[in-house]
């Protein structure tokens, strides 16, 4: 039984190198110069700090569809593409994106905290004014925290990244 294996097995190899591997490079892009597009939106949102989902890519897909030069390019795509789970799967593996989730909640002082600082003061004294509360009427009833920027738990990044960046 070995014995006749070996005497195949030449015939076997002859036979692999006379075959080529049929490999595709995945699905061809129906849109691809507005899912270049799509791809510059969503790296330039991760990088404000901003999660981007699969709605969200979605939509911004749809709004990049109706854009007059991408209109030009692909007249009907805006009534054709549907943007279902498989095209949404096939465009991450074409650019290299991957749907992640946050493990840890730590979040960063905004760049702008002097100003939103200034805004909620102007905010509190303007309602202040407006309804003439006395400053002694004004209190913190308890230190829970005000979250003024809800992140989503799953967002959409480049495959190998190890942290996802949060304002």
């Amino acid at each position: 039984m070995v014995g006749r294996w070996i005497k195949q097995s030449s015939s076997w190899e002859e036979k692999n190198k006379k075959k080529k591997c049929a490999r595709t490079s995945g699905r061809k892009a129906f849109y691809p110069e507005a899912e270049k597009f799509l791809y510059n939106w969503i790296i330039e949102q991760r990088k404000k700090g901003f999660a981007v989902n699969y709605i969200l890519m979605r939509l911004q897909m749809y709004k990049i569809l109706k854009e007059p030069v991408i209109q030009a390019l692909y007249p009907a795509g805006e009534y054709e593409f549907q943007g279902n789970l498989s095209w949404i799967n096939s465009f991450m593996k074409q650019f290299g994106l991957s749907l992640r989730r946050r493990t840890k909640i730590s979040q960063k002082l905004p760049e702008d905290i002097e100003q939103k600082l200034d805004e909620f003061q102007r905010f509190v004294i303007r309602l202040r004014t407006q309804y003439n509360f006395d400053l002694n009427n004004i209190f913190n009833m308890d230190e829970t925290p005000v979250w003024f920027d809800i992140a989503g738990n799953m967002t959409i990044n480049n495959k190998g990244d190890k942290t996802l960046q949060k304002p």
